[in-house]
């Protein structure tokens, strides 16, 4: 279906802060300390999320990530909405996307308490906890939709065990605890119910131009299509722009997902049509349906192309993508592919594609070139081989027209094509790989270097429903790419956390702090302050609850959080378990 009219674009809630904090301590036989910290926080969302990126992770709408990003700390703030919760939950990153070999934050109970705390899996995928953490519990909030924990991790942490977060593909795994557990090393993530989701974590930081006072709105949606119950599927649909409609930009498209589908609907795009047939007909259903009419294999001109993690896009203020008028098709073809692992049936959807256009054609036409190789046996990876790289090159008559000089020459206008936008792509299958774009161009119009983008992370794993991880592969630090980007303010300002920038900072190779989560519920007992002398070092500020019932506290909190202190990092205690202090007054 396809709709005109105004915008609505609805704000993600997120509960406004009323911060309270519990602590407790968590030791190891390696005599690190552990801190114990939750924050429970009440109060209306406000009308606006600090957290401008978002995804599903699994399927079935159970966990949801948030993010936002410093560059100037060089962090990434994180935000895990758990919605069904029974014993714990894995998130993480790994170099293949599987559990083994990965770098991991678990949250998990004993019975006793529940933790929250930075962890790592070797090759055979069992769990262990990290003695460096780097991964920092901010706050944790039990809402009617979930649990949320707000935790924070720098890009880089000169920690072995670490997945180095980078430009490019980040494969995020995750896996669900369906029982309490003896000790986090209990854990071996091949019986975990467990899946995979792939993003791109850091975005760039693009200003938003601003809109033309008469742009509208144009919606390209699936028409209420029954989601079929196998793993994957590209609908297609058909429909046409009304009669005699005129030349006009698109300044700007965003994507539309049916709620609850978030999970689901993988990629979109919307094609026109070749100009030459008059008239295409109606179609919806399945892409490779015997029932297609041919004539959708001439519906490949790129309008506009949405995938999964990605936000709205904004062409530069001088330039728009042309469409309508004489020499342009009426009709449009929606591309929708549902990625549906689980088989999940009964759903019914109608995502799609907005455009922002305007009458008030802009000084440049934009264009979309796809550039890549296709898809047949002769690109397969031959046997035996440790690497390979598989090459493919424009032609001199794909890449003269962007070389064109304007006719008859102005002075004023570039001479080249100038590559705004690139994005990588391969879908289900794909090596690291990488582009570059460049040609002749004049100063002050276009980059004087070749527009460049790889992606070093993207790796030979097609996406694989959860319950069933494959093979592990190496892990570790990641693989260093080339990094472009110029250091810039933070964007969350409104984020909770120290906002001290350390300069100079190198390897921080003595930290020994775990930040843990320790749910209660129940009475609350009044802890001591300070003085509290302990034989592997003095602990200060402290405050503890008795653990009554962790894992029922998981599912629901009862009565008022008390507040804490973060111990420094040089505070080390020599005690398993959590520290019960005696009666006292917390701070």
């Amino acid at each position: 279906m396809a709709r005109w009219g105004g915008r609505a674009r609805p704000a993600m809630q997120v509960p406004s802060p009323s911060v309270r904090e519990a602590a407790s301590m968590y030791g190891t036989a390696v005599a690190v300390f552990l801190v114990i910290l939750v924050a429970a926080l009440q109060g209306s969302a406000p009308a606006e999320s600090p957290f401008p990126f978002h995804i599903p992770l699994d399927p079935e709408g159970t966990l949801e990530l948030s993010w936002n990003i410093s560059y100037a700390q060089e962090t990434i703030y994180f935000q895990l909405l758990v919605r069904e919760l029974k014993a714990g939950v894995l998130f993480g990153m790994s170099d293949r996307g599987e559990l083994e070999n990965a770098d991991l934050v678990v949250l998990w109970t004993d019975r006793d308490g529940a933790y929250f705390g930075d962890a790592w899996s070797d090759q055979k995928g069992q769990v262990h906890l990290d003695s460096q953490q780097d991964y920092q519990l901010l706050r944790a909030q039990r809402t009617p939709e979930g649990l949320y924990l707000l935790f924070k991790r720098p890009f880089g942490t000169c920690d072995p065990n670490d997945y180095l977060i980078e430009d490019g593909t980040v494969h995020l795994v995750y896996g669900f605890l369906e029982e309490p557990l003896r000790s986090l090393e209990s854990i071996n993530t091949s019986g975990l119910h467990t899946g995979l989701q792939r993003v791109q974590l850091l975005k760039p930081s693009i200003p938003k131009p601003a809109l033309p006072a008469d742009t509208r709105t144009m919606e390209i949606r699936a028409p209420d299509v029954l989601i079929p119950g196998q793993q994957t599927t590209y609908w297609c649909y058909v429909t046409e722009l009304p009669d005699g409609f005129p030349r006009h930009h698109i300044v700007m498209y965003e994507p539309i997902v049916t709620e609850g589908n978030e999970a689901l609907v993988h990629h979109m795009e919307v094609f026109q049509c070749a100009a030459e047939f008059e008239t295409i007909p109606h179609f919806s259903g399945p892409c490779d349906s015997k029932m297609k009419p041919q004539r959708l294999n001439f519906c490949r001109h790129v309008l506009a192309a949405w995938a999964l993690g990605a936000k709205a896009f904004y062409y530069p203020e001088e330039a728009g993508l042309a469409f309508g008028g004489p020499g342009s098709s009426r009709f449009l073809r929606l591309e929708v592919h549902y990625h549906n692992p689980l088989v999940i049936t009964g759903r019914r959807d109608s995502s799609g594609i907005r455009l922002y256009y305007t009458a008030a054609l802009r000084r440049f036409d934009a264009g979309i070139m796809e550039l890549g190789l296709a898809y047949t046996p002769v690109m397969a990876i031959p046997p035996q081989e440790t690497a390979f790289v598989l090459t493919g090159y424009c032609t001199d008559k794909c890449t003269q027209l962007l070389l064109q000089p304007p006719q008859p020459p102005d002075p004023k206008e570039p001479s080249c094509g100038c590559v705004f936008c690139i994005t990588l792509s391969s879908n289900n299958c794909g090596p690291p790989f990488g582009g570059a774009a460049g040609g002749k161009e004049p100063a002050g119009h276009c980059r004087k270097r070749p527009a460049r983008l790889r992606d070093s992370h993207l790796r030979l794993s097609a996406p694989h429903a959860p319950d069933r991880p494959e093979g592990g592969h190496s892990a570790g630090q990641g693989r260093p790419g080339d990094r472009d980007r110029e250091q810039g303010q933070p964007l969350q300002p409104t984020l909770p956390g120290d906002p001290h920038v350390e300069e100079g900072r190198v390897c921080p190779a003595g930290r020994r702090a775990h930040h843990l989560l320790h749910i209660q519920h129940g009475r609350q007992e009044a802890g001591h302050r300070g003085g509290l002398r302990d034989p592997g070092g003095d602990v200060r500020q402290l405050c503890a609850l008795l653990p009554p019932d962790a894992a029922g506290a998981l599912q629901e909190r009862r009565g008022p959080w008390l507040p804490a202190q973060v111990l420094p990092p040089r505070e080390q205690v020599q005690q398993r378990g959590s520290l019960h202090l005696p009666p006292g007054v917390c701070p």
